[in-house]
């Protein structure tokens, strides 16, 4: 997961863009619902609600979907690497894979999201 700072703390580094983030983030969550989830050090950070983790007997944090890991943080460790063979590469069974499609709530959130930036800052927008 990357940091998705907000647009007050881009304004104090200077930053001239802006991302337009979508209704999902890493691992197809839903940006909903935030809880804090603790960081290396005592920190904590914002997660989504739906970003559920497992600690591993070795202390190190584990993300599953459909009893599949897709990414581990090792213990003292301070992010996720994906546990994919080639990140952001699928190799589906071609005779049972379907596309993905967007949703109309997908471009319309986008959409929104825009407009809304495009009128409150004076950053480039970056998809």
């Amino acid at each position: 997961m990357l940091a998705e700072p907000d647009v007050d703390l881009l304004e104090r580094f200077g930053s001239d863009t802006v991302m337009i983030r979508g209704i999902a983030g890493s691992f197809g969550l839903k940006r909903s619902d935030w809880k804090p989830f603790p960081l290396t050090g005592g920190a904590t950070c914002l997660v989504p609600g739906t970003f559920n983790p497992v600690k591993d007997s070795d202390g190190s944090w584990l993300v599953r979907r459909n009893g599949v890991d897709l990414a581990r943080m090792p213990a003292g460790g301070y992010y996720f690497d994906m546990l994919t063979k080639h990140p952001g590469a699928e190799h589906p069974d071609l005779a049972t894979w379907e596309c993905w499609t967007y949703t109309d709530e997908y471009f319309e959130a986008l959409a929104c999201e825009a407009e809304v930036l495009y009128r409150e800052t004076d950053k480039a927008l970056v998809m």
